[in-house]
């Protein structure tokens, strides 16, 4: 039953992409100069993990997919890099500097990670975005916090719902985006991530007593990812449990 249901919803998926969604050309080598026809299973298999394990998330994906421009080219580092723009909806995978252009499991788990930035961005008039990284107005400028939660989490997801390699990409900031989960809750987390929400991840820390904007600024600072001691200092701020929680808002008052 479950095995007809998936391949039937592939096969509209696919549709889907073919028609309204086909990758636009890339940047760079001239052999790299084609449309992605093999992305689209990709892409379908994407959804269908999706769909299964966060179904919440998937009218936004469809959404976003529809305009969606895939932009594969060369950087020069060694391994498979990526960016997802939110504001022009094109994702980028950087391939290694010498090697062939395949899918291979590097290739996928850095396209299903920018998928996941698609997934969970969003344009509002006031503000744009993406998962936990967040716009925040001041009187002179406009700055951005939380992008060091957002692209652990990020890996988090990737790493949990998708296949992936034995890597170590963002490992602290999946450290930090872990055990910032553990307080808030699996769940409530995931969803938080999905509809751009940081402000109750910010909420959830003033209900602990700790001040929440504060301290998601703290976690933007480059310095946390340098400095062990520094990070430590950081994690041993995030309450374990809701108890733990309540415990601090009392010691705090």
């Amino acid at each position: 039953m479950f095995k007809k249901y998936k391949l039937k919803r592939k096969e509209e998926l696919l549709r889907k992409i073919r028609i309204k969604n086909m990758p636009t050309s890339i940047r760079g080598e001239e052999t790299l100069q084609r449309n992605f026809e093999e992305l689209n299973d990709e892409i379908a298999n994407f959804y269908l993990i999706l769909s299964e394990n966060l179904p919440f998330a998937v009218p936004n994906f469809l959404d976003r997919l529809s305009s969606l421009d895939i932009i594969i080219t060369r950087s020069s580092y060694k391994e498979h890099t990526g960016k997802y723009d939110n504001k022009l909806n094109d994702l980028v995978v950087y391939l290694p500097i010498s090697g062939e252009y395949e899918i291979s499991p590097d290739f996928r788990e850095t396209l299903y990670h920018e998928l996941l930035h698609m997934a969970s961005s969003y344009n509002h008039k006031e503000k744009d975005v993406s998962g936990f990284l967040n716009e925040i107005k001041t009187t002179f400028s406009t700055i951005k916090i939380g992008s060091i939660l957002n692209e652990g989490y990020t890996e988090l997801l990737t790493k949990r719902y998708f296949k992936c390699t034995d890597n170590e990409y963002y490992k602290k900031e999946v450290i930090l985006a872990s055990r910032i989960e553990e307080f808030i809750g699996r769940e409530e987390m995931e969803k938080a991530y999905f509809e751009g929400n940081l402000d109750y991840i910010i909420e959830r820390f003033n209900d602990a007593g700790i001040d929440g904007l504060s301290f998601i600024q703290e976690i933007s600072y480059a310095r946390l990812l340098l400095d062990d001691k520094y990070f430590n200092e950081v994690l041993n701020k995030i309450p374990k449990s809701k108890k733990d929680s309540v415990k601090n808002k009392q010691l705090n008052k």
